[in-house]
């Protein structure tokens, strides 16, 4: 059990740095659900370490001091469902009473915090003993211990209880935003099986909480509470398969408010045959970026500058000068182009080098040079690309093009 446990924490937390810092979204809920998932593994930790680990140093580190973040599990859920289907990761001034007892929490355990290692040590030596009863650890000095450990579990329902009324309200809904069926049907089974997966930890938390109160010593706990922890964190290590498997996830909604009638339109006619009745306003792709209007926007940014010269040229900036969120722009290139965005990036490179080529710019600039003008970064990476997209070096490529012209 115990490799199940720290498997579980480091998978999480391995996955919430991924969605924080690789996932390359633009202001996107993916924030919200890397909080999440580091939060829960810290608590995983926690209980761990405290609970069932041996080491001191461990208990001391970690069985106590993440104590207050348990507080950001809930509101961290809340925020990222709510984003999905706002398609708004903006947060609001009254939002920030979601993380008031967070912070009632934390400054009551800063006394904790700047105590002395021997102290913490002294407080894992009585976690670990086995005499042992945990529920008068008085460590916050706000919150007593008996409130704190009964606090914790009932905040993590009241936001389980918030969450599932969002999903409900917004699948109750007759009438909502034109989304991408294929990706709305993918983000709904994701959605509910994240707050199926997180009611069983839930309930397995405030078994545990109880669990605490009733046994005295550390062995009778561990005897009846193992399959608990277990459970739940096998049951965070399974949401954390269910992302690696489903990527697609991550693109969230790209939800559409307003649709043209001519859009709307030519829906029906292109769907005359095999027209099927659609209450929740489902779009297919195509009319989606028609709806969403990227094509045109980039036909448009093109025709009157070429952005990919800039060798910092990404997605982020695209997203910005388009005014579309990054998210769309990916779900875009990625389904509707079926390429990534730096493929998308490169063919325009390479496609600028041929130009450069043809109207001999070789004459007054190396093939390096016309590789930096058109947003190579470096010679190798222009080489490479180039070769990849054509099947000729710049070089012989410059030979074909006169042996054929």
């Amino acid at each position: 059990m115990n490799v199940a446990l720290l498997f579980s924490c480091i998978t999480g937390m391995l996955l919430s740095f991924i969605l924080l810092f690789f996932n390359k979204g633009y202001k996107t809920a993916n924030r919200f659900l890397a909080g999440f998932f580091f939060f829960i593994s810290l608590f995983i930790l926690s209980q761990y370490s405290g609970l069932y680990g041996d080491s001191e140093v461990l208990a001391a580190l970690f069985s106590s001091s993440p104590t207050p973040f348990v507080f950001l599990i809930g509101p961290f859920s809340f925020f990222y469902v709510r984003s999905i289907f706002r398609d708004n990761t903006h947060l609001s001034k009254a939002d920030y009473l979601h993380f008031l007892l967070f912070a009632l929490e934390f400054i009551g355990m800063l006394h904790y915090y700047l105590s002395s290692w021997e102290y913490k040590l002294s407080v894992a030596r009585i976690l670990l003993s086995n005499d042992w009863h945990v529920t008068q650890l008085s460590l916050n000095q706000i919150f007593v211990s008996p409130i704190n450990s009964f606090l914790r579990p009932f905040h993590i329902i009241f936001y389980l209880v918030l969450g599932w009324s969002i999903i409900m309200k917004y699948y109750a809904k007759s009438k909502r935003p034109f989304i991408p069926f294929l990706q709305s049907q993918i983000v709904k089974h994701w959605l509910f099986s994240f707050f199926w997966v997180f009611t069983i930890f839930s309930i397995c938390y405030c078994l545990l909480s109880v669990n605490l109160f009733m046994y005295n010593t550390r062995q009778e706990f561990q005897t009846n509470s193992g399959l608990l922890l277990l459970i739940g964190s096998l049951s965070v290590l399974l949401l954390n398969i269910f992302i690696l498997l489903f990527p697609q996830i991550l693109y969230g909604l790209p939800r559409i408010n307003h649709i043209s009638p001519a859009t709307v339109q030519m829906s029906k006619v292109e769907n005359t045959e095999t027209e099927i009745p659609n209450p929740h306003h489902m779009a297919t792709d195509s009319n989606v970026v028609s709806a969403f209007g990227i094509e045109e926007k980039l036909s448009e940014l093109y025709s009157k500058s070429q952005p990919w010269t800039d060798k910092n040229f990404s997605i982020a900036t695209l997203a910005i000068i388009l005014d579309v969120p990054e998210h769309h722009l990916r779900y875009y290139f990625n389904h509707q182009l079926a390429v990534s965005f730096s493929e998308h990036r490169n063919q325009l490179r390479v496609k600028h080098v041929q130009e450069l080529l043809r109207e001999g710019e070789l004459s007054h600039l190396s093939i390096e040079g016309i590789g930096a003008l058109a947003g190579f970064s470096s010679k190798s990476t222009f080489f490479s690309v180039f070769k990849k997209e054509t099947g000729y070096t710049p070089k012989d490529y410059l030979v074909h093009f006169h042996q054929t012209d």
